[in-house]
């Protein structure tokens, strides 16, 4: 039986929600996504197909929150040296948030495939072979994937250097 919209909305939206917070970290950010997602699913009369398929519909809210990540202008470059200062630590919390950024902002610098799949390994806790259903690719491609997404972020990060140097 086909669900009502108000149905589809009710069963769907916390999950297109958490799917762009985990990827954005900003509230507003994720509920403008989850409108953008439900938007297209109206506009395209996507409703029968993707009624019972929750996971393809967090797909969609991924990718809107990459893409949103893609259009975000930081507003402080970001410098090297703000990690390996000696001044007074911040709390653990202001250091997570500055690495939340960090991996925000070097996501945008990844292929879209590649920050894809790292998101919905990563963020979302999706296993390989679920990945690989979701954006049908095979497993293969979905480890390459990971691993280049994985390499990449290590680079902007600068621990591959860091470790080439010990």
């Amino acid at each position: 039986m086909r669900p009502t919209w108000e149905e589809f909305v009710a069963r769907h939206a916390q999950n297109v929600i958490d799917a762009a917070l985990r990827v954005v970290g900003n509230p507003d950010d994720a509920d403008e996504i989850a409108q953008d997602v439900f938007l297209e699913i109206f506009r395209n009369d996507r409703l029968d197909e993707l009624a019972d398929q929750p996971a393809l519909v967090r797909t969609m809210s991924t990718r809107r929150a990459i893409d949103r990540l893609r259009l975000r202008k930081p507003t402080n470059e970001l410098d090297d040296h703000g990690l390996s200062c000696r001044e007074p630590e911040p709390s653990q919390n202001a250091i997570a948030a500055e690495w939340d950024e960090r991996l925000r902002l070097a996501l945008t610098k990844l292929p879209p495939r590649e920050a894809e799949v790292f998101c919905l390994s990563v963020l979302d806790g999706n296993s390989a072979n679920d990945i690989a259903q979701l954006l049908n690719i095979s497993q293969g491609a979905v480890a390459k994937s990971l691993s280049s997404a994985r390499s990449k972020l290590s680079e902007l990060f600068g621990l591959k250097q860091a470790k080439a140097e010990t």
